[in-house]
């Protein structure tokens, strides 16, 4: 019986081991906008630019890009609210990897 027990004990451990090297070896997800430490311009970002962004799926992505083809420029990151399915909170999420340069 008390063998059993080991083996139990030796498989949950070898299990837990394996699950925490999976989460290691796990992709990370950077967004280009801050792996050279630069902010993403919202002003000339392509809709795959903008899917890097955490929270920013294509629709969300190709809502900001028509948007912008038809109004114009983003005065400011906060102008993002504007376009629809873009909350607070998204912006909020993005505003220190955005930013709303129109050169």
């Amino acid at each position: 019986m008390k063998r059993s027990i080991t083996g139990k004990k030796v498989f949950t451990v070898a299990l837990l081991l394996l699950a925490f090297m999976a989460v290691l070896a796990a992709p990370t997800v950077v967004s280009a906008a801050s792996q050279d430490g630069s902010r993403l311009n919202i002003n000339t970002a392509s809709v795959e630019q903008f899917t890097a962004l955490p929270g920013l799926g294509t629709i969300k992505a190709q809502s900001i890009v028509d948007f912008r083809t038809e109004h114009g420029p983003f005065a400011s990151v906060d102008d993002l609210i504007l376009v629809s399915g873009i909350g607070n909170k998204l912006v909020n999420r993005v505003r220190e990897l955005v930013t709303a340069n129109s050169n």
